[in-house]
């Protein structure tokens, strides 16, 4: 008698019990340097705010905190490693909490919910509450599912140089946050030598760019807005060259030339992840994913076939999901009542060939947007595809 096996993937979620060793983590009490030396004079690597926590080293004789030179040894949320002055932290014992507590709102959270989410919001997200726009953060993909704000002609400011401050958002428990780790290994060019395939002709530029949402051009009218724009909470990854450096970068700049215009203007954007019918086919010199993994004798699951698929990259070891592209949509608050409305889906030089309808959007991302907004307004414009851009 033949037998027939059938192999089924299967994820299984196993929780282990604490071992006998104990774990610590140090919080910080006030500013923090963490160095790369348990000394003063060492170079630093990052600066840990107020509350901010990092995974202590044990010693393996006292099985206390590793010391030196009365420098606690920690593991940062990037998994860098560095020394910290004991008397700018505490020690506490344990893991890191991997829940972040929720505390009561500060005045300056309140207004700025009450201001960007005037006209609603989509729901069901870590909603991550900055000054200058909001989040809706996807953990399971590490990066926004929407964000959103609202700009007006007086916060639009004199150049201010970049603060480039790209960090971590310890507000979004560990393991669903991206990392500057992640980012670094999406600019690996030896996957695509591995693969024969031909990457960028520009060496030194990343071939994929933590991508704002939220734009620090946007936010540069105070150091501590523009610098909260660089939080990978605002980050998605992009293709660097010819559309975050060109195309988005260029539409970028264009709604900022609309607020100057029209005064005040509310902006939501976002990730989409197009079916594999819907995607663009790849070019030549990429070559076959499907005729390489067979040459090459790559394993896949085998599932019964359906019409379509969503395939995206990640990138990094946590996995940082890659939009296939993104969308905008740009309302004009001059009139509750008739709102103006250009949106995109994905974008090229010819931005008009892109308009769609906000109804569009949603079908295409499962958001709910402009949701304060009365519902016969709502539906009216979300229905409606703009002739012109503004």
């Amino acid at each position: 008698m033949k037998r027939i096996w059938i192999v089924v993937p299967l994820f299984l979620g196993v929780a282990t019990l604490p071992s006998a060793g104990q774990d610590f983590h140090v919080v910080a009490s006030r500013t923090a340097v963490v160095r790369t030396q348990p000394d003063i004079g060492a170079d630093d690597i990052v600066r840990l705010a107020r509350g901010d926590a990092a995974a202590c080293f044990t010693d393996e004789v006292t099985k206390q905190p590793e010391q030196r030179n009365r420098f606690y040894h920690v593991r940062l949320a990037d998994g860098r490693t560095g020394w910290v002055s004991r008397f700018t932290v505490r020690a506490h014992t344990g893991r890191i909490p991997q829940t972040v507590p929720t505390p009561a709102e500060s005045p300056v959270e309140v207004a700025s919910r009450e201001f960007h989410l005037a006209i609603g919001k989509p729901a069901a997200f870590l909603e991550i509450v900055n000054e200058g726009y909001i989040v809706g953060y996807d953990q399971r993909l590490k990066i926004p599912a929407w964000v959103q704000y609202r700009l007006r002609q007086q916060h639009l400011a004199a150049d201010r140089p970049r603060s480039n401050a790209f960090a971590i958002d310890d507000r979004i428990p560990e393991p669903g946050r991206a990392t500057l780790i992640d980012y670094e290994a999406a600019a690996s060019r030896e996957l695509w030598d591995e693969r024969g395939l031909q990457p960028p002709a520009t060496p030194n530029i990343p071939i994929y760019a933590r991508g704002h949402l939220a734009p620090a051009r946007d936010l540069a009218r105070s150091d501590a807005i523009e610098r909260s724009s660089y939080l990978l909470s605002n980050m998605a990854p992009q293709v660097h060259s010819g559309f975050n450096s060109g195309t988005w970068s260029a539409l970028e700049l264009r709604v900022r030339r609309w607020v100057e215009a029209r005064g005040d203007l509310t902006i939501i954007v976002g990730p989409v992840f197009l079916s594999s019918e819907q995607q663009l086919k790849p070019l030549k010199k990429e070559g076959d994913r499907l005729d390489r993994a067979r040459k090459d004798k790559v394993n896949v699951f085998a599932q019964p076939p359906t019409e379509r698929q969503i395939i995206y990259n990640v990138v990094g070891a946590n996995q940082v999901a890659v939009p296939t592209a993104f969308f905008k949509v740009v309302v004009d608050n001059s009139d509750a009542e008739n709102p103006e409305i250009p949106h995109y889906r994905e974008l090229d030089r010819d931005l008009k060939k892109l308009l769609v309808s906000v109804d569009e959007i949603e079908r295409l991302t499962g958001l709910d947007l402009l949701t304060a907004l009365p519902n016969e307004v709502e539906n009216r414009i979300e229905a409606i595809v703009a002739d012109e851009l503004w």
